[in-house]
Parts: C-alpha cells; sequence; structure tokens
C-alpha cells in the first residue's frame, strides 16, 4: 500500500498483493477493533502463529523472502456481515 512503510512490523502474512497482510501490531491494544486501511492487526503471538502456520513456509531470520510461481495457503473470512 503506497504511503505505508512502518519499520519493526513483525510477522507478516500477506493476503493480496497489494499489501494488506496479517501482521504483528505495537502501536495499539484495540484488537477487534477497526484500526487499518485493510490489513489484519493482531498481537505478536497471534501474528506469529499465522505466519508459522500459513505456507509457503519461510526462514524465521529477518529479512524480505519473496516466493514466486506459489499462491500459499487460502485465507477464508469467517467473521458474518
Amino acid at each position: 500500500m503506497a504511503g505505508w512503510d512502518l519499520p519493526g512490523v513483525g510477522w507478516v502474512s500477506l493476503f493480496f498483493q497489494n499489501g494488506q497482510a496479517v501482521h504483528s501490531t505495537f502501536w495499539h491494544n484495540n484488537f477487534g477493533e477497526e484500526m487499518s486501511n485493510g490489513c489484519v492487526n493482531a498481537s505478536p503471538e497471534d501474528a506469529r502463529w499465522v505466519f508459522r502456520w500459513s505456507e509457503p513456509q519461510v526462514g524465521y531470520s529477518p529479512g524480505m523472502t519473496t516466493v514466486q510461481g506459489y499462491t500459499g495457503t487460502t485465507m477464508i473470512s469467517i467473521i458474518e456481515a
């Protein structure tokens, strides 16, 4: 997403190629409230669980890993409108 570059955000699991993701959040504790522009903010423990559970598996060392040609884990919302 253009305009968003916040260092220190951990356990990022993209679910749209435009940058929307499940990721850890250190700037608030209002989980369950709309606080983002498309991302799902999670506690570091919860974001870590999603990251380690989903595919493709990547190393845990700091840095960026790019995987091409793989669609990854399908994420389905269970929230009813």
